[in-house]
């Protein structure tokens, strides 16, 4: 008797393009590229779950249990067809041990990523989100909506401060910008609140502070799984390239 798994195998062509359609479909979208043709999106589903422009996910780490988290400020399709995400990064209090000084971090509170440097955003294929993830901003700064305490209850992960990559710093006060785009984009949302910026439009979507990365190992559990994640997540690991979601490069010059 046939597995399940090789009725899979057998299934090409339009059965598996009906299976990733139900994994993953493209919602509204944002603005085309003028130098490199790519689609702009404002939001996409993924397995059955909704992102927009400016949420906050979880992302495979390579060769670790542990996820990165970040915030995706671009999410565009590219000529070939290959779904990309420009992510600005959360820290780990535990990420940048050597830079923590006097301050003290609260229960699930992390740092957000700041400033000019490798580490502070790069480019990783779509599929590396893992799920979605609830940041609040809890920093009294004017330009930041207070959270209210059903927020906080609710919140996976706290931030009131940023760590600038560039200066290796702790920053209570918030820069206007954090990697080109408004700081308020990285403060709370209200629900009636508008996108406060569509993706610029870019000559290079090679971001400065970190190249586009693959994950060299992502770990899944095979029982959940499903095969067109499985497929896509392989094919993603066999491209040979070095690097992943994370920005663990700077993690080892900040180990050092």
């Amino acid at each position: 008797m046939a597995t399940l798994v090789d009725e899979f195998s057998k299934t090409i062509g339009l059965e598996e393009t009906n299976m990733e359609d139900d994994y993953f479909n493209w919602g509204k979208k944002g603005g085309v590229g003028e130098v490199e043709r790519v689609q702009f999106y404002e939001s996409f589903t993924l397995e059955g779950m909704e992102y927009s422009l400016y949420d906050c996910a979880h992302l495979y780490r390579s060769g670790c249990c542990e996820t990165d988290i970040g915030k995706l400020v671009e999410i565009y399709d590219t000529e070939d067809h290959e779904k990309k995400i420009k992510v600005v990064w959360f820290f780990r209090p535990s990420d940048i041990l050597n830079f923590l000084g006097d301050w003290k971090p609260r229960r699930n509170e992390i740092l957000l990523a700041s400033g000019v440097g490798q580490g502070l955003s790069n480019v990783n294929p779509l599929e590396a989100i893992v799920q979605k993830c609830n940041v609040v901003c809890t920093s009294k700064d004017v330009r930041n909506p207070q959270p209210y305490e059903e927020e906080l209850r609710m919140a996976s992960y706290i931030f009131s401060h940023n760590f600038d990559v560039g200066k290796r710093q702790i920053l209570e006060n918030f820069p206007d910008e954090i990697s080109g785009i408004k700081v308020k984009c990285f403060f709370n949302k209200r629900n009636n609140q508008q996108l406060f910026r569509l993706p610029k439009f870019q000559t290079n979507l090679r971001d400065p502070a970190g190249p586009s990365n693959v994950p060299s190992k992502l770990e899944l559990d095979e029982a959940t799984a499903s095969p067109v994640k499985n497929k896509l997540k392989e094919s993603m690991v066999g491209t040979g390239e070095q690097g992943c979601a994370s920005n663990e490069m700077l993690r080892l010059k900040l180990a050092s």
